[in-house]
């Protein structure tokens, strides 16, 4: 192509709105007849009727063939040119043109009527802005598909199934990628669901040194000899059944749970008292409440494994499970104007608020929401009634 129509190129894609006009008529002969001029095509070589319902631009195959090469049609400038396609595949089904092509002023499109198995919709080889006119590949491409040269000698054939052949091929690799993507993404998931499990189990492992009971030694009356102690509770008429072991491990519904109470909870949804809340039947089948198996001594040694748990580490009690007796204190706090109460059994064991705490500065932690020191925190009464800082007993 010589510089002249190069230059041509540039100024169509330098038009304004205004330049071009608003009507069919405009586009197309401020837009589309300009730019088949700068392919080597005459104006005075094609049909194109001014006024009327048919088809816009008509061009001829070549000189030796009269069947259609291009049918063109020109719309509002700015149209969506989708709404027109039915009508552009109409006029193709007609003429059976080698390309039909359509253009609002800032677009034009390039469709492929002949393409085998496509829909006509989907037949698009290329959509050209007016504006990117001006590139040289586009150019190049435009050249191959657009010029009368190539209509006359027939090459245009190939090219049409060159483009075709791209199209089909990227396609193709879309597809791919896409299934691609679809098998990474379910083993992602899958990976992702075999982690969550693996997080779970090993969230229960790290849980489980804590909720599992210190060696203790427990004196119970003697009316039950059984380690394993069967229990019930009568609850909005409807009977419970649960079985104790030890006041720190009852097992309620398959659920392992550290206090009656806490295993009371479950079942009402609410805090209970557990010593009151459940009930268990003598060997003459009397009926008693589980306080009355409720320790006389709670030990104050802890384990190896509970001492090696985190200072920072809560532990899942109640505090009302827990035999006041004569190792336990009540201590209590006052911060921020407002009271606070645990329950002191060694330097390592303190309850609060129905939680187990390893130390007295992690259970006023609790209540700071800051680091502090237990020993100063907490305060204890004598048996004159005196206040004094909880590190006497230190």
């Amino acid at each position: 192509m010589i510089e002249h129509f190069k230059d041509k190129l540039k100024e169509l894609t330098e038009l304004s709105k205004e330049d071009i006009g608003y009507n069919e008529n405009n586009v197309k002969f401020h837009f589309i007849i300009p730019l088949l001029e700068c392919f080597g095509h005459n104006r005075f070589d094609f049909e194109h009727p001014s006024q009327t319902n048919r088809i816009d631009i008509f061009i001829k195959q070549s000189d030796k063939h009269s069947s259609c090469g291009f049918v063109i049609e020109a719309k509002n400038y700015d149209k969506n040119l989708d709404e027109y396609l039915i009508q552009l595949q109409k006029y193709s089904d007609f003429k059976r043109p080698l390309l039909a092509i359509i253009s609002n002023g800032e677009e034009i499109r390039f469709y492929d009527p002949s393409w085998r198995g496509v829909p006509f919709s989907e037949s698009l080889l290329y959509s050209i802005k007016r504006i990117d006119l001006n590139n040289d590949e586009i150019i190049a491409r435009l050249e191959k598909l657009f010029s009368k040269e190539n209509l006359n000698n027939e090459l245009l054939h190939d090219y049409i199934d060159e483009r075709e052949k791209e199209i089909k091929d990227v396609k193709r690799e879309i597809e791919s990628l896409t299934k691609e993507y679809k098998n990474k993404e379910e083993k992602i998931s899958n990976e992702r669901k075999i982690l969550e499990e693996d997080i779970k189990k090993l969230k229960e492992k790290y849980i489980l040194p804590i909720i599992v009971p210190s060696k203790k030694v427990i004196i119970t009356p003697d009316i039950v000899d059984s380690e394993v102690i069967e229990i019930f509770a009568n609850y909005i008429r409807q009977l419970y059944k649960a079985t104790y072991y030890s006041p720190d491990k009852i097992v309620y519904n398959g659920k392992e749970y550290t206090s009656p109470s806490a295993a009371g909870t479950a079942v009402t949804n609410k805090p209970c008292n557990g010593w009151v809340f459940w009930k268990f039947k003598d060997e003459t089948g009397k009926e008693h409440l589980l306080d009355k198996l409720r320790p006389k001594i709670v030990p104050s040694v802890i384990d190896k494994k509970e001492r090696d748990i985190p200072e920072s580490q809560e532990r899942p009690t109640s505090d009302r499970d827990i035999t006041q007796d004569s190792k336990s204190r009540r201590i209590f706090a006052n911060y921020r104007k407002q009271l606070y109460e645990a329950t002191y059994y060694s330097r390592d064991k303190i309850v609060y608020n129905g939680k187990e705490y390893t130390s007295p500065s992690a259970a006023g932690t609790a209540v700071t929401n800051k680091p502090c020191n237990g020993w100063v925190f907490w305060k204890f009464k004598d048996e004159t009634g005196k206040e004094q800082l909880l590190d006497k007993l230190r």
